[in-house]
């Protein structure tokens, strides 16, 4: 069995030394722009209001009216409602997620 050289070492193969950068010019970054899509700002109004609906926290007014509006409840008050007393408690209910929206929202573009 013979085994001949592949090949030598040529210039091309050699090391070299390498030169030095003296400076690099940077380029301005100007007129970048970020957009967010409608979908992300959906899913991120979805987290933001599971996060409020599973917090822990309860006010001490709130948990009172809660309780207030259980035992109401266990009693059928719902049946003694007036059409006109519900009208008042669905607005009541309209115009406090309102508010919470455009807590939301206020939130979401800072």
């Amino acid at each position: 069995m013979n085994i001949d050289k592949v090949g030598g070492i040529s210039p091309l193969y050699e090391p070299k030394k390498t030169s030095r950068t003296n400076s690099v010019s940077s380029s301005p970054v100007s007129g970048d722009k970020i957009e967010i899509s409608e979908e992300y700002k959906i899913e991120s109004l979805k987290r933001y209001i599971k996060d409020i609906a599973i917090s822990n926290e309860i006010e001490p007014e709130r948990l009172e009216k809660i309780n207030q509006i259980k035992s109401k409840l266990q009693e059928n008050y719902i049946d003694k409602l007036t059409s006109d007393e519900f009208f008042q408690i669905g607005k009541k209910i309209l115009l406090n997620s309102k508010e919470t929206l455009d807590t939301v929202k206020s939130n979401l573009q800072k």
